[in-house]
């Protein structure tokens, strides 16, 4: 699921050098060492006739690892391995990168939304549309649309389709960033 890139990072209005409010998350996003982020996705199918809503969070850092939960289940990519956990199913797995094998990070985009895509300002400091630039691929979105809260500080949240033509709505509740990455929150239980 591409729920796991829904990141957030609290941001000033203005930076003192005229940059605009889109341009100042971003680069607060590359600047963050280890992000925290509680969200929801709500998945909407016109051919089910559904809307699904799914609570989660994702904590990652610059490194590549991260940890997800996604209702109750939990997956953690310590680096080297990601370890799965379904508490519905009380199933827990465990796949490891073999030598030379690296992950694929695309789905954490955030903090690399201008190295996969371009944006175009769909409304002035508000909303954005991001297609992934030519040549990248990855399991994220190949476009996606950002809306910037009201204060113009913060990612409130972002629609895309997925592989489906079902539109995610991923909203963002809260948001905590740290200047230091905790180890511990990358190990499995």
């Amino acid at each position: 699921s591409f729920v796991l890139a829904a990141v957030v990072i609290s941001t000033g209005f203005a930076d003192g050098k005229g940059k605009r409010p889109f341009d100042v998350i971003k680069a607060d996003l590359r600047s963050a060492v280890m992000t925290e982020v509680m969200f929801t996705n709500i998945v909407i199918s016109d051919f089910f006739d559904t809307e699904d809503t799914l609570v989660g969070s994702v904590v990652f850092d610059r490194d590549g690892r991260y940890a997800t939960t996604l209702g109750s289940d939990k997956f953690i990519f310590t680096g080297e391995c990601l370890w799965q956990y379904s508490a519905e199913y009380k199933q827990a797995s465990r796949n490891c990168l073999k030598p030379g094998q690296r992950v694929d990070e695309s789905f954490l985009f955030f903090p690399r939304f201008d190295e996969l895509y371009q944006s175009v300002e769909r409304v002035r400091d508000a909303e954005y549309i991001l297609r992934l630039r030519p040549g990248k691929r990855g399991a994220g979105p190949d476009s996606m649309i950002v809306y910037l809260d009201q204060t113009k500080q913060n990612i409130a949240r972002i629609e895309f389709l997925d592989i489906n033509d079902e539109i995610n709505r991923v909203e963002i509740g809260s948001l905590r960033r740290f200047d230091a990455v905790a180890d511990a929150r990358f190990k499995p239980d």
